[in-house]
C-alpha cells in the first residue's frame, strides 16, 4: 500500500487532506493484515538532528492512532528516538543502514558538484562517506526486531551496526554488526540522545549496544 503526500512543508502539521490519505492507507492494509508496518520518509529536522521535529512526532502518533503497529521513519542519517505509544511502536529514525550510492543511477549534478567524472562512482561513494562524518551524522544503525502480540507491539530488540567506511573493501557501505572493540564509542553515540529526548513520553530507547525492552501497556 503506498500513499503519496499532496503538498510538503517545513515544520508545520501536514494537512488534514495529506493525514486523511494516510489514514485511509493504514486502515486499508489493516483490513487484509494482521500487522502493519508504516514506512515514512522524511528529512525534517530540527537544529539537532537527531531529535525528530514535533510535526513528525504528531504524525507518526496519528499513523498508530489509525491502526499502524510500527512506525519507521527513514531519510535522517542518524539515530533517533524509539518509542512505545498506545500499542504501536515508533522508530524516528535507525540512522545509516545502507549508503551505496554507486548503486543508483545518479545526474550528472551528483558528480559534477562534488569535482568527479559522472560515473565515477565509487569516488561518489567515498565523497558522500565523508560529507556525513562532516555533516556530524554518523554511519551507526540499528537493526529492530519487533514482538507483536495480539494487535500490540509488546518486545523490541535492536541490534547495532556500523557502515563500512573503508572505500577499499568490497561491502563499503554496508552495515556489520558492531564488533566488541568499537562499541564504547557507539554507545557513546547513543548515550548523548538519553538527555536529549526527556521529553517524549515513557517508552523512549535511547541506548546503542543490543538491548531489549517491553511496553507497560
Amino acid at each position: 500500500m503506498t500513499a503519496l503526500a499532496t503538498d510538503f512543508r517545513r515544520e508545520e502539521p501536514l494537512s488534514e487532506r495529506t493525514l486523511d490519505t494516510l489514514r485511509h492507507a493504514v486502515r486499508t492494509a489493516g483490513a487484509d493484515a494482521d500487522v502493519v508496518v508504516v514506512s515514512l520518509h522524511s528529512h525534517a529536522r530540527r537544529k539537532d538532528p537527531r531529535t525528530p521535529p514535533e510535526f513528525l512526532v504528531r504524525t507518526c502518533r496519528d499513523v498508530v492512532d489509525s491502526g499502524a503497529h510500527v512506525v519507521v521513519v527513514h531519510g535522517p542519517h542518524v539515530m533517533r528516538p524509539i518509542e512505545f505509544y498506545r500499542g504501536g511502536l515508533i522508530c524516528y529514525g535507525l540512522g545509516s543502514l545502507v549508503l551505496r550510492p554507486d548503486d543508483a543511477a545518479q545526474p550528472a549534478e551528483a558528480y559534477t558538484t562534488r569535482g568527479l567524472r559522472p560515473g565515477d562512482g565509487q569516488g561518489l561513494t567515498e565523497h558522500r562517506l565523508r560529507e556525513l562524518a562532516a555533516s556530524g551524522e554518523d554511519c551507526t544503525a540499528l537493526v529492530v526486531e519487533v514482538t507483536v502480540e495480539d494487535g500490540t507491539a509488546r518486545r523490541v530488540e535492536l541490534h547495532p551496526a556500523l557502515l563500512d567506511t573503508d572505500p577499499r573493501s568490497p561491502s563499503v557501505g554496508l552495515p556489520a554488526p558492531v564488533a566488541p572493540a568499537g562499541m564504547a564509542a557507539a554507545k557513546s553515540t547513543l548515550g548523548m540522545l538519553g538527555a536529549e529526548l526527556t521529553d517524549l513520553p515513557r517508552g523512549i530507547l535511547a541506548a546503542l549496544g543490543r538491548i531489549s525492552a517491553s511496553s507497560r501497556g
